[in-house]
Parts: structure tokens; C-alpha cells; sequence
């Protein structure tokens, strides 16, 4: 009777593992595939822009705004090599914040054009500020929201012990991106 009982609690020790352990990989694949959609959205955000800023480069003549173009051209190719990156290893800490530091970049390098010259000077500028008020922060809303679930579920005991033991590790917000999406004054 005692071997029957043990066997049945570590049968059910074993049940709960197996299940909690799906549990945590499956919250930690909803928030990389949220990630990827965040990394989706800066993509299609910033290769259009890529596109306007060669044009911007090919017809402007030396100056200040052939300066700006080229510096932003090349805050987009380090965005673009950020993200290529953190696709390699979604969710790293490190890389995420590589993106996020990119991006910090290239929006002081989108504000600072469009307070120093003409909004009608950079047309891709003023529409990409439009796009990433558009776009980004419902993306982020949901990106947060997959974190908060995977947080708690690291977070909660006995699936605490667990997580350590696989090495499931809390993931980094996108709170710097949120507060800072302002482009323009």
C-alpha cells in the first residue's frame, strides 16, 4: 500500500513537471513570436526609409542635409544589423538592448533633422514618425502583455523552481522603446 501511494505521488510530481514545463516553453514561444512581430514592424518601418535616405544621397548636394541623410542611412544599417542579431537570439538581453540602443540612435538622429531643417526637406522622416505612432505601440501592447504572463508563470511557486532548473530566465521589456516614441517636439 505504501509503495502504491509513492508511486502515485511521484506520478503525480511527474504529471505537474511535465505540464508546468510545457506551460513555461509555450509562454516563452508567445513572447519571442511577439518579438518577432515588434522586429517585423521596425523592418518595414526602416527599409523604406533606407530607400528615401539613398535617393536623399544621390541628389543632394554637399551641406548639412547631405550630412544629416548619410548619419541617418547609417543609424538605419546599425538598426538593421541590431535586429539581424536579436532574430539570432531572440530574447537575450543583450541583444535586445543593442536594438533598442539602435533605435534610440536613430529617433535623436530623426528628431534632430526635423528640428533643424524643413519638415517638407525630409517627407520619409514625417512619415515614419506617423507609421511608428501608428504601429508600434498597439505591437508593444501585446509584445508587454506576453512578458507580464511568462513573468508571472517564472515567478510563481513551485513553477519558480522549475524555471530555475531549465534555466527559463525573465525577458527584457520594451519600456524605453514605448516612452520614447515621439519623434518630433
Amino acid at each position: 500500500m505504501t509503495a502504491l501511494l509513492l508511486g502515485l505521488a511521484i506520478a503525480l510530481v511527474l504529471f505537474w513537471a511535465v505540464g508546468a514545463h510545457n506551460r513555461l516553453v509555450r509562454l516563452r514561444a508567445a513572447v519571442r513570436d511577439q518579438w518577432l512581430v515588434v522586429d517585423a514592424a521596425w523592418i518595414k518601418l526602416i527599409a523604406p526609409l533606407q530607400g528615401s535616405l539613398a535617393a536623399h544621397l544621390a541628389h543632394a548636394p554637399e551641406g548639412d542635409i547631405r550630412s544629416r541623410a548619410e548619419q541617418l542611412s547609417l543609424a538605419c544599417d546599425e538598426m538593421i544589423d541590431a535586429l539581424t542579431q536579436a532574430r539570432q537570439k531572440p530574447l537575450d538581453t543583450v541583444q535586445v538592448q543593442n536594438v533598442l540602443g539602435a533605435r534610440e540612435q536613430l529617433v535623436g538622429l530623426t528628431h534632430r533633422a526635423l528640428s533643424q531643417d524643413s519638415p517638407t526637406a525630409w517627407p520619409e522622416l514625417v512619415s515614419l514618425q506617423l507609421r511608428m505612432w501608428q504601429s508600434l505601440p498597439i505591437l508593444v501592447g501585446q509584445y508587454h502583455q506576453a512578458v507580464e504572463a511568462y513573468h508571472e508563470a517564472i515567478d510563481a511557486w513551485p513553477a519558480r523552481w522549475l524555471a530555475r532548473r531549465i534555466r527559463l530566465s525573465r525577458v527584457l521589456r520594451l519600456d524605453p522603446m514605448v516612452a520614447g516614441l515621439e519623434l518630433a517636439p
